[in-house]
């Protein structure tokens, strides 16, 4: 009896140790289970983000996910995630990265709003939509890039016909659009320094570029092969144009291939502007350069060079000053004064076609000027009053005559190949014979 009672002790501590042992299981048990933090639906789209300190630094979307038997979310490949709702991480100031799944296919409006941190964020090749404001309110997210591993990060995408640019970003990194083939409109918005090299490349179906912002850099072939892309222009209107809505700061501009046009005034204001380089199937409207008093160098195939400063004085008064100065000209007598306004750093011209009558007409401060092979002529007063004319570049193989007509007698002669072939000679003679109405022709008379 007395063994029994002291044996009754010690069966009731291993009875309770026993109990509490699987009381501590259980808890450990579900401690393990790892629920994921999403709210989905049964269309796959992920319509909240339940944040945390510790989940929500660096977001990684799930592909694919499953349910258990209580109906939580846990990982698992039983479902794919397709899509992220409207607001579904905003006004998260923990996020600073979030790396999203190919599965994806949508982001809708206001999915990354506000989201003070974030800095890095990707958008796959398989999203189709993207609604408005999803990347709005994230200042960190200063960059658009196809190949880096900070700011919007793009996958090539034969998707999305429009994006949006946030208000954040500074910066489009070199070929950041290229190869989007859907794409057909894009606004840059005001806030935009630098578009890269290449940055639009190859986007076939790209028909409306607006550009509101003042660049420090225009990429090397940023608009390469945008075969819709034809005009130039300041107005902002119709289809198929590179709208630029104010004067650029650029120093260099080469017209893309794909431009046919530039409309008059587009290059008005550029005071920074040095080179500009138009390729010989784009023309220039009459009265594209004003107040670019650092042009230096025109490449481009316009048969009336002085025609591209034309101001009309009756609405724009013109006067000489210490950067530009004034040409005035009457082509015949009883004719309108034409008065263009000219920088006197303008240098160099290289023309890509034919020489027109007064092409060059007193432009003082042309220096020098390179013409193709094909030219084989020179219009009536096309080199008259150009004083400072040092080198005139032409490769021919023929001799050519000039011809000047006065009102009561003319002069003619012969200049050689040997001499038209002279750089220095030629533009020697060229200010010899320099009347308003000498011509000169390729070839014996």
């Amino acid at each position: 009896m007395k063994k029994a009672a002291f044996l009754l002790p010690i069966l009731l501590c291993a009875l309770l140790f026993s109990l509490v042992g699987c009381l501590d299981v259980q808890p450990s048990s579900e401690k393990q289970v790892e629920y994921l933090p999403y709210e989905i639906d049964d269309t796959g789209c992920i319509l909240r983000f339940y944040a945390n300190e510790t989940n929500s630094v660096n977001v990684v979307v799930p592909a694919t996910y499953s349910i258990d038997e209580r109906g939580n979310l846990i990982p698992g490949t039983a479902y794919s995630v397709k899509s992220i709702g409207d607001n579904c991480f905003a006004n998260n100031n923990l996020i600073e990265t979030v790396s999203i799944p190919d599965t994806i296919v949508s982001i809708g409006e206001r999915a990354f709003y506000n989201c003070a941190n974030l800095s890095a964020v990707n958008v796959t090749e398989n999203v189709t939509a993207i609604g408005a404001d999803a990347f709005a309110g994230c200042p960190k997210l200063t960059a658009v890039t196809a190949g880096g591993t900070r700011g919007l990060i793009l996958e090539e995408n034969r998707n999305l016909g429009v994006f949006i640019i946030p208000d954040s970003i500074t910066t489009i990194e070199n070929d950041s659009f290229s190869n989007w083939t859907r794409l057909y409109s894009i606004s840059i918005g005001e806030n935009i320094t630098r578009i890269g090299d290449n940055a639009f490349s190859h986007c076939g179906n790209l028909s409306r570029v607006s550009i509101a912002s003042s660049l420090n850099y225009l990429g090397v072939d940023a608009f390469s092969d945008c075969e819709r892309l034809k005009t130039l222009s300041v107005s902002g209107n119709g289809e198929n144009a590179i709208c630029f809505a104010q004067a650029q700061p650029l120093h260099n501009f080469v017209v893309p291939l794909s431009v046919t046009w530039i409309e008059g005034g587009f290059f008005f204001g550029w005071r920074q502007l040095e080179e500009v380089v138009v390729h010989e199937s784009a023309s220039l409207s009459n009265n594209v350069f004003k107040d670019n008093d650092h042009l230096t160098r025109i490449t481009c195939r316009n048969r009336d060079v002085l025609s591209l400063f034309y101001s009309h004085p009756s609405y724009d008064p013109v006067v000489e000053s210490d950067t530009m100065y004034v040409v005035s000209h009457q082509p015949y007598e009883g004719s309108y004064l034409y008065k263009y306004y000219i920088p006197k750093t303008l240098k160099e011209v290289r023309l890509l076609g034919e020489v027109e009558s007064y092409c060059f007409y007193s432009m003082a401060s042309l220096q020098k000027v390179y013409l193709p092979s094909s030219v084989s002529s020179f219009g009536t007063g096309a080199f008259s009053g150009c004083t400072g004319l040092t080198n005139v570049y032409l490769s021919t193989d023929a001799d050519w005559n000039y011809y000047i007509s006065y009102y009561t007698s003319s002069e003619s002669g012969t200049v050689s190949r040997a001499d038209m072939n002279d750089s220095a000679r030629l533009a020697a003679l060229l200010k010899e014979h320099g009347s308003p109405s000498c011509s000169w022709r390729k070839g014996a008379n």
